[in-house]
């Protein structure tokens, strides 16, 4: 046996030691009378495969297959498993490097977009308390009488200072949208409270156009945010006075299998079937000859407030014929509709539009005091201006209590408005009713302004709107 097995190993690709440690172990199992498998590899690359079986009568069975063919396939599958191993291994690696990089540049513009974002912010702030200041100047002096050819510079520089404070506030809003900072607050209502608003905006700002607003509304109910509806409808409405020289526009509603369209037409110049899909795009204008240009974000605005939504919008346009403007709300629940009073008293807005009052403005900004006294004067308002505390105290006494107080929230030191008016009601002993105005865009200071239970005005402040909060405290007094 020892002979058999050395001769057969000798065959093999095997040294010395090798071989002797086959004799071994075959000498072993047939001592022992033991079952064994084993494969021989030849120097001629055959593979041999050798069973051992004993059989009664000490008898012992060897058999030998040759499995080369088999031996090579299991090589190659092998061979090929271990290559995909690899190639998986550095597929891996190499997409967890793509992946890390993904998150680096991901955080990266992350950080940007916050960057872009606050610095965003701040230019609307610091550009707005220039523009708040230049604002109240030309009011001021619409309210003069003067010749006609500085009346018309008047004129269009109130117009540039408006197109520029509408181009800032639509960059800072689409800058809000982009960085997820826009909350929505869906509600159920009657799409016929937003429209019958819009129609009275845009009724007499068509009227002066010489341009025909029809509106066809409805009582449904429908479910989305009633505030940022309002922007786009407003935003396509102005789009449409803007491009539309003659004729018409209609707003309405047409009601859908399960959900409403609002539409905006008009008869304007229209857009050619190319340009279609590039008008949301931001800063992107058509130059149509003879007609004012807008800022080239209002569209864009549109089309982010839709995508924040979850609403669709549809454009149709044949060039110089008009357009129409489609968006698709879903239904609401009237069940869930909520009873709403309106506040608005326009008889007592009339009889107190015109009531003289002594107003407190503190603001940190010399320009815009001046603008504001400026204006407040032309309007039969006794003013008083400080930029702080001290100041405004130095001016009055105890006894000189202010019908209302103005204040900036951000003033010199680190002091806030509404810091100061608290400490205005301790030495007046009262309080008195306020506006916090500021050209910061952060909400912090929005909801801390009403929740100290002060109205909030935005700067660049638009007189009318100044007016109408004088006249809201006028009310206060008349029948306090």
């Amino acid at each position: 046996i020892q002979d058999l097995v050395r001769h057969n190993a000798a065959n093999e690709v095997l040294d010395e030691h090798e071989i002797q440690q086959r004799v071994n172990e075959q000498v072993s199992q047939f001592l022992q009378r033991k079952s064994y498998i084993y494969k021989r590899y030849l120097a001629n690359n055959s593979v041999i495969e050798v069973r051992g079986e004993p059989i009664p009568n000490n008898g012992y069975v060897i058999t030998y297959t040759d499995i080369s063919e088999y031996q090579q396939m299991v090589n190659a599958l092998q061979e090929s498993n271990e290559t995909l191993e690899h190639r998986v291994e550095e597929r891996t690696g190499e997409l967890t490097k793509i992946n890390q990089k993904l998150g680096t540049a991901k955080a990266q513009a992350e950080a940007a977009n916050l960057s872009k974002t606050r610095f965003l912010a701040a230019a609307s702030h610091d550009l707005a308390q220039p523009l708040n200041a230049a604002r109240l100047f030309t009011t001021s002096l619409q309210h003069i009488d003067l010749a006609e050819d500085p009346r018309g510079l008047v004129d269009h520089l109130s117009d540039s200072l408006q197109n520029a404070e509408s181009m800032i506030n639509e960059l800072f809003d689409i800058a809000k949208i982009d960085a997820g900072v826009v909350k929505t607050s869906v509600s159920h209502f009657a799409i016929e409270q937003v429209l019958s608003s819009l129609s009275k905006d845009f009724t007499v700002l068509m009227a002066e156009k010489e341009l025909t607003l029809r509106t066809h509304s409805s009582q449904q109910i429908v479910k989305t945010d009633k505030k940022l509806l309002r922007r786009i409808l407003q935003n396509l409405l102005a789009n449409a006075l803007r491009y539309t020289r003659k004729g018409r526009v209609v707003l309405g509603c047409r009601r859908l299998k399960d959900a409403i369209s609002i539409e905006v037409w008009d008869t304007g110049v229209g857009i050619a079937e190319q340009d279609i899909s590039v008008i949301f795009t931001e800063f992107k204008r058509l130059h149509h000859r003879g007609f004012e240009e807008g800022s080239g974000l209002g569209l864009a605005t549109v089309q982010r407030l839709c995508l924040l939504l979850d609403l669709s919008i549809e454009v149709k346009s044949v060039l110089g014929k008009g357009s129409v403007f489609k968006i698709t709300l879903p239904l609401g629940d009237s069940r869930q509709v909520a009873a709403v009073r309106s506040v608005e008293n326009k008889a007592i807005h009339s009889s107190v539009k015109n009531t003289a009052l002594t107003i407190l403005c503190i603001d940190n900004d010399e320009k815009t005091l001046l603008g504001m006294g400026s204006l407040l004067s032309k309007w039969h308002h006794q003013v008083v201006c400080a930029s702080s505390y001290q100041e405004a105290i130095s001016q009055m006494s105890v006894h000189d209590c202010p019908d209302i107080i103005l204040a900036d929230y951000h003033l010199d030191e680190g002091e806030t408005g509404l810091a100061t008016v608290s400490r205005f009601f301790d030495y007046w002993q009262q309080q008195i009713p306020c506006a916090i105005i500021s050209a910061d865009p952060d909400a912090f200071v929005k909801e801390s302004s009403k929740a100290a239970g002060f109205l909030f005005l935005q700067k660049p402040i638009k007189p009318h709107i100044l007016r109408a909060a004088l006249s809201r405290f006028a009310s206060m007094k008349k029948y306090d």
